[in-house]
């Protein structure tokens, strides 16, 4: 009895705050209102590791409050000011990151936060009315009537509630690591919660994972999945410590084309508006007239969502990195061989061109390792005479393309040259002074979708105006171009096919990308429709110039004749991750089927919270047939696709941390 009385004495001392006063009530209507409004603004349904998530941020949030209630009053309602700001600014970061790029900030994007001013532009469009009143002003107004009632508040004797918080804060932690999935999904990870276990997840691999072991079971399962590491041009590689390298076999009597190349990385240029949208020939006539005179891949994906992740994948063959930050800054100095070094040791000149700061994310330091001798960036345009305004982030993608000219007209040949667009990038405010192509007039979309038409449009009139250019100069005949875009960008049409998309479609348009090769006279004209994406552009180019160097290439030779159930397109998300091999696919899309979108559940099967949902289609996701049927994948097929693609993403994570794709002596000499 004295111990019954004992625990109802310390439950009331626990709870002695809630009976004096609002403290906590307040405070928990603040923190539980932050909830709600990012699980509205994201539109994602919460699942129960979710569900444990956001219970993990009750306690975080609550157990600092009451460290914070025990200071000295004078100290009190500032400290918890300054407390509920700091949430209410991570909250507003989250919302911002998610529109981007569909999931909430990981440990190295806030590691970059001191580059936001960069893309003021594009954070400035997105504070709207609605997200300054219900984002921004409620939760302020109720924090600052939790900061009134600590002035009248009395602080509990003994420790009050942070036993029982921090008891409730392993425990909905505990619960949340049961309960993930093995890849990041909206719906099942609180920012703070995903954060956490990113740092948990880490610390495992850094301490507790042996890089011996790791490196041999890489090295043992390379050859099945990587297809090239099966290239009859090199010979296999023996060294486990860099399972992905190999080296070119030394009887090759290859009389290597020493062609200009150039790369047009087009920013936020995708396939769907060119070639799937019935208004592709007006947004993109240009494009659509050179994929007819070009080696042009049908069935291209994006590895990565960023300019940077993008520019690595197609100029180093690496996937770009998941559960973490863009490699340039990570690892500055990666053992890898990339094009532009290959190229280099050639007797190539190397550039880099672009409107943009070469520095931003750490581009010129990256590069500047990696084979790219000279930076031609916005600093050497301001001097220039400006044809048009600034365009969004930068000069305009016309300016951009006759700085480009002239910059290749004073390079000695042969040249490497990567141009990189800039004019389509968010928030498409313009000006765009071209006329509007009348279907994006006429067009009853929303707005912003709208002008993002209008900068696909754009980017499309300069790089025509780029080809009539290029095709008078005396260097065109003995150069080979490369149209591919960087990455996407998560603003999709409201209708297609007079229906809502579905979830499988809109990771498709996502992902799916443009990969032209132009070469008049030396590439003939031909649609190529093997799956392919930007890691496979380096080993490409390399094979159609008739170049052989060691490398660490991930992609593989798209001009090879292999089955088509070999080919692969990773594509890596902001943690999450998609992945297609031949005709088969294993997308993230949260449920195990839909009941009335495709794909569909099976009879008597009933939709339930999944990470990926994987697959089959003869035909492309974007065909235009209306009826087109995804006939989902059996419990086993599924297992085994989705084996391979977290394989993949490990291993490609493994071998980022520990620098163990090239050796450094012979990547960076």
């Amino acid at each position: 009895m004295q111990r019954f009385k004992a625990l109802v004495k310390y439950l009331k001392n626990c709870f002695f705050v809630v009976r004096n006063d609002l403290v906590f009530p307040s405070w928990a209507l603040f923190v539980v209102y932050l909830l709600v409004a990012y699980r509205i603004y994201c539109g994602t349904r919460i699942a129960p590791s979710g569900f444990w998530d956001d219970a993990y941020f009750f306690c975080v949030t609550a157990l600092v409050l009451v460290s914070l209630t025990l200071l000295p009053p004078i100290f009190r309602g500032l400290s918890v000011l300054i407390w509920g700001a700091l949430l209410v600014v991570f909250h507003i970061t989250n919302l911002f990151f998610f529109t981007f790029f569909q999931s909430t900030v990981n440990l190295d994007a806030l590691a970059m936060s001191r580059h936001v001013g960069a893309a003021q532009s594009s954070v400035e469009s997105l504070f709207t009315p609605n997200v300054v009143l219900f984002q921004i002003t409620v939760p302020a107004l109720v924090l600052l009537g939790v900061v009134t009632l600590l002035f009248r508040y009395k602080a509990p004797r003994g420790i009050g509630l942070a036993p029982l918080l921090a008891v409730g804060l392993l425990a909905s932690l505990g619960f949340a690591s049961w309960f993930k999935s093995v890849e990041y999904v909206p719906a099942e990870n609180n920012p703070l919660g995903y954060l956490t276990r990113q740092a948990m997840d880490r610390t495992y691999e850094e301490h507790f994972l042996d890089p011996e072991d790791e490196l041999k079971r890489i090295h043992q399962e390379a050859s099945e999945l990587y297809l090239g590491l099966a290239d009859e041009t090199y010979q296999k590689n023996k060294d486990h410590r860099y399972p992905l390298m190999k080296a070119p076999k030394p009887d090759l009597n290859a009389a290597p084309e020493k062609k200009n190349v150039v790369i047009v990385l087009m920013e936020s240029v995708r396939f769907f508006e060119m070639m799937s949208h019935p208004d592709g020939a007006d947004i993109a006539p240009n494009l659509n007239a050179l994929a007819k005179e070009s080696l042009f891949f049908d069935q291209f994906y994006y590895n990565g969502i960023q300019t940077v992740r993008g520019e690595l994948a197609v100029l180093c063959s690496v996937l770009p990195n998941n559960s973490g930050g863009q490699i340039y800054s990570l690892y500055p100095y990666l053992s890898t061989n990339c094009l532009p070094r290959i190229l280099q040791s050639e007797g190539y000149s190397t550039k880099w061109i672009s409107s943009y700061d070469s520095k931003y994310g750490n581009k010129e330091a990256f590069l500047s390792a990696h084979g790219i001798e000279a930076f031609h960036d916005i600093e050497e345009m301001k001097p220039r005479p400006k044809k048009r305004p600034k365009v969004g982030w930068g000069a305009s993608d016309e300016d951009l393309m006759d700085f480009a000219i002239d910059v290749l007209d004073e390079t000695p040949e042969p040249f490497f040259a990567e141009i990189m667009t800039l004019s389509n990038h968010h928030p498409w405010q313009g000006p765009f002074e071209i006329k509007t192509a009348k279907s994006i007039k006429k067009s009853k979309e929303r707005a912003l979708y709208k002008n993002y038409l209008r900068g696909m449009q754009y980017t499309d009139h300069a790089v025509g105006q780029f080809v009539r250019d290029a095709k008078e100069k005396e260097w065109f005949k003995n150069t080979v171009f490369v149209f591919v875009g960087d990455h996407s960008i998560w603003v999709m049409p409201e209708k297609w096919r007079d229906r809502d998309l579905s979830p499988a479609e809109k990771n498709e348009i996502y992902y799916r990308g443009i990969l032209m090769v132009w070469a008049p006279g030396f590439v003939a004209p031909q649609v190529n429709s093997t799956v392919s994406s930007q890691v496979d552009v380096a080993p490409t180019l390399m094979s159609l110039l008739g170049f052989t160097a060691p490398n660490a290439f991930t992609g593989a030779n798209l001009l090879t004749d292999v089955p088509d159930e070999r080919r692969w397109a990773m594509m890596v998300g902001e943690n999450a991750w998609n992945y297609r091999r031949g005709n088969q696919y294993c997308y993230a899309l949260g449920q195990s089927c839909f009941e009335t979108i495709q794909p569909r559940c099976s009879k008597g099967e009933t939709p339930s919270f999944a990470g990926h949902l994987c697959f089959e289609s003869s035909e492309s996701l974007l065909s235009a047939n209306q009826n087109l049927a995804l006939d989902k994948l059996s419990e086993s097929v599924s297992s085994k696709l989705l084996g391979q693609g977290k394989t993949i993403i490990e291993n490609n994570r493994f071998l980022l941390r520990t620098d163990s794709f090239f050796p450094a002596e012979e990547a960076l000499q």
